[in-house]
């Protein structure tokens, strides 16, 4: 059977059908999502039209407001160039007080300088009157000298003082000063000799606190060795009948040295301590030790004399 040429080419094919019906539900999902966004814009043109006309209204307000604005703004201009002055002044006032500072206190330095120096010439006078009779040998007052060397030893500032130049004097005060400190120096030591040779302890206890006050710690430190040395050798002795009457006399005076020793280290640690510093008679200790330990050796060396030790070693 055969089948005629316009029905043969207006028949749809099975498969164009189905596309065509599952085309509709897309292209109707489609509208629906441009019917949304329409509505969507159409919602924010309004807004934007609602915003328009608020800016509108605020900018009338502010057109408003603008000579009320200006007229305070002319109002404020005197106010704001009395304020400029007013901070002007007020830094000129504060660099004029920052300046009045230094001077008071540049003024309260030169009152110090001035009352130190007033007070360095009474300490001069009082040195020159204390050590009046210096020179010749006579009677000093001594420890009044030493009070004002001490002092400047201390705190030599006033000695450089611009105002010393003003003092009338022979020679500069810190010269002056150093030149009878010397001379101070030499006369304590005299007296600390007599002092030692006559067995006065009170005197060599005076002549020990003297001499550091005149700055001659060495000095002072070395003396008091050589009279604790005497001191010991001299107590350290042993009687010949004492010696006749022991069981071994060389072992006695070892011992009576080396304990003489001990007790004038342990009973003068104090005193030296207290006038030189804190470990300052180490000194002192090291000259008593080489000279027990010399004694010490030449009693071992009598010992070995008398007992003919080496010749018994070499038989």
């Amino acid at each position: 059977m055969l089948i005629p040429p316009a029905l043969d080419a207006v028949s749809p094919e099975p498969a164009a059908h189905s596309e065509t019906t599952d085309l509709a539900p897309r292209i109707e999902l489609a509208l629906l999502l441009l019917e949304q966004e329409e509505a969507r814009v159409d919602a924010e043109i309004a807004d934007a039209i609602d915003a328009v006309a608020a800016v509108d209204d605020a900018h009338a307000a502010l057109a408003s407001l603008a000579a009320p604005l200006a007229s305070v703004a002319d109002d404020l201009a005197p106010a704001q160039a009395a304020i400029d002055s007013a901070a002007a002044s007020a830094g000129a006032i504060s660099a004029r007080v920052r300046s009045l500072d230094r001077d008071v206190a540049a003024v309260a330095r030169a009152r110090g300088l001035v009352r130190d120096t007033q007070r360095l010439q009474r300490r001069l006078a009082t040195l020159r009157k204390a050590t009046a009779n210096l020179p010749t040998g006579g009677d000093i007052d001594i420890d009044a000298a030493a009070a004002v060397v001490h002092e400047y030893a201390a705190d030599a500032s006033p000695l450089d003082s611009p105002f010393v130049r003003f003092l009338a004097a022979s020679e500069p005060p810190s010269a002056e000063i150093a030149r009878t400190a010397a001379a101070l120096v030499d006369r304590v030591a005299r007296m600390f000799d007599d002092a030692a040779a006559s067995a006065s302890t009170r005197d060599v206890g005076r002549c020990l606190r003297l001499f550091p006050l005149l700055g001659a710690d060495v000095r002072g430190l070395d003396a008091y060795a050589r009279f604790l040395t005497a001191a010991v050798a001299d107590r350290a002795r042993v009687s010949p009948t004492v010696a006749a009457q022991a069981a071994n006399a060389y072992a006695l005076r070892l011992t009576r040295l080396f304990e003489v020793a001990a007790q004038a280290v342990d009973s003068t640690f104090p005193l030296v301590e207290a006038h030189y510093g804190k470990g300052r008679m180490a000194r002192v200790i090291r000259h008593v030790h080489a000279d027990v330990a010399r004694r010490a050796a030449d009693i071992v060396d009598q010992f070995a004399d008398e007992r003919h030790v080496a010749r018994r070693r070499a038989q």
